[in-house]
């Protein structure tokens, strides 16, 4: 590959002035402006854009990091929707966007990949309570915007759709069908959405009068992995549940799934709430009313107040208090709730 060396030696100047050029730099006269331009074309000189920017330490690049090991990122509607919207906004902004292959393990096994200069500023997408990625890039000074549902006392920015809005959209709307049996099948205990759905949901039937048994709430996976058979025991009990709320869509498929196999016809016997409004809605039977969360935006919007403290910074006007931004959440209602049977 030819150098600026190379290009410098073949127009009888320095290198230097073959970099004042090709940055638009310097005062330099239109006639060797000219011989370097057509000298770069002809060697086929392009310039190293990684070079460039660790040495302005600007790479105009957003690096999304998935704050949890616990994704298969690219089967997930979930993760595609956030992305196209990471995407969206960083384009927007006339940026790029590094995917780190290596989940956020802690500050011991992880905080060196977010510090080697590849990136600008770090998206982390869905971090657990427990995290320590907060308090590691507040330590590293490194410019950070979550994805999540906003948990602990540290500095930080987080975008997401309403989790108490969206839990209480679901239980108000299986309770204005006339349920009073309502099971809450949620995700993974320390994910930071699962307490304020939870909450919004227990809040939400109290205010009815209504009691939740404890064996109607249970933690389980955002894969739906376990739902099948905590849907298998619900079904089981003396007096089961005529309605689930589901902590996500993925959950909501596994309930239709054990509720087929036993012959609980849905939404007769049976009503299923979901959550996010992926595409899985579309293709369970019937079709899943599900609670929608505006993914694609959030992830837009978390890339463009990522830019913009970037931005901030390098003008001097850095707005470093963290605040949550809310995006409304509303609910899509579709053929997997009715009111209960007699």
């Amino acid at each position: 590959m030819p150098t600026i060396k190379d290009v410098a030696d073949a127009c009888g100047v320095s290198a230097a002035t073959v970099s004042y050029v090709l940055n638009n730099r310097g005062a330099i006269s239109p006639h060797t402006r000219e011989r370097i331009l057509a000298a770069a074309k002809e060697l086929g000189y392009h310039p190293n854009a990684t070079a460039r920017g660790l040495a302005r330490r600007r790479m105009n690049t957003l690096g999304v990091l998935f704050a949890g090991p616990h994704f298969a990122v690219l089967l997930s509607h979930y993760m595609a929707a956030i992305l196209q919207g990471i995407l969206d906004g960083a384009a927007e902004a006339g940026y790029n966007v590094t995917l780190f292959t290596h989940p956020w393990e802690g500050t011991a096994n992880s905080a060196a990949q977010l510090d080697d200069g590849r990136t600008d500023g770090i998206l982390g997408v869905a971090s657990d309570i427990d995290s320590d990625l907060i308090g590691a890039t507040t330590a590293m000074r490194r410019p950070l915007v979550l994805i999540s549902s906003p948990y602990g006392d540290l500095p930080a920015t987080f975008v997401y759709g309403d989790d108490r809005m969206g839990a209480r959209q679901a239980t108000e709307h299986l309770l204005d069908l006339g349920h009073t049996r309502v099971a809450h099948l949620m995700g993974p205990e320390n994910r930071s959405s699962v307490p304020p759905r939870r909450d919004a949901f227990l809040e939400t039937m109290a205010g009815r009068g209504l009691s939740v048994p404890p064996e109607y709430l249970a933690y389980g996976d955002y894969g739906g992995g376990l739902a099948y058979q905590q849907t298998l025991r619900l079904l089981a009990l003396p007096q089961p549940p005529t309605a689930i709320f589901a902590g996500n869509d993925y959950i909501a498929a596994g309930v239709l799934r054990a509720a087929n196999e036993r012959g609980v016809a849905v939404p007769e016997r049976l009503s299923v709430v979901g959550y996010d409004d992926t595409l899985v809605t579309t293709l369970t039977t019937p079709s899943l009313t599900s609670v929608h969360q505006p993914l694609r935006e959030i992830g837009r919007v978390a890339a463009r107040l990522l830019v913009a403290r970037l931005e901030g910074e390098r003008d001097g006007k850095e707005d470093v208090t963290p605040r949550p931004h809310l995006l409304d959440t509303h609910l899509a209602v579709r053929g997997s709730t009715a009111p209960p049977a007699p």
